[in-house]
């Protein structure tokens, strides 16, 4: 999450920036596209398209489920001096 957007907005954001760095590797690689629609017909990065598909997303934005947290094993509190 970035500190300016917290929550499933900003972690939505981060997982765009991922996929369009992602491709813009393949790109410089010389690999075929990471999925389709990725890329715009002058070669760069479709941004817009992956932005939409992720928003768009059921597995990204359920709307059967209440996000109640998420915790680790081992996971231990530190407390805040």
């Amino acid at each position: 999450m970035t500190p300016d957007k917290p929550g499933r907005a900003g972690s939505l954001d981060e997982e765009v920036q991922a996929r369009v760095f992602t491709e813009k590797i393949a790109i410089k690689l010389g690999y075929p596209e990471t999925s389709p629609n990725y890329r715009n017909a002058d070669g760069t990065v479709n941004e817009a398209f992956i932005t939409r598909q992720i928003n768009g997303s059921s597995h990204y934005n359920p709307t059967d489920k209440t996000r109640v947290g998420r915790r680790y094993v081992g996971e231990c509190t530190v407390p805040i001096p």
